[in-house]
């Protein structure tokens, strides 16, 4: 039970990451727009 669960919980962090890296770039983006300026 304990091995499943984790690989399922690794599974959610997997998908959620693809949603989440373009969010940071874009993040990353305006923080270097505002650094610059």
């Amino acid at each position: 039970m304990a091995s499943s669960s984790s690989k399922s919980g690794i599974k959610t962090i997997l998908t959620d990451s693809h949603f989440l890296v373009p969010f940071f770039v874009l993040l990353a983006g305006i923080a270097l727009l505002v650094a610059l300026h």
